[in-house]
């Protein structure tokens, strides 16, 4: 995971990458079963 602030950070590195907006609150246990 990686945090980027800002259109203006985006680079050719993170072409294809799938993106969200909003906050991150923690890994919950359902979400580390589909992290693990």
């Amino acid at each position: 995971m990686e945090l980027i602030r800002g259109l203006h950070n985006l680079r050719d590195k993170h072409k294809g990458c799938v993106a969200t907006i909003g906050n991150f609150d923690g890994v919950h246990l359902g979400h580390q079963q589909v992290l693990a």
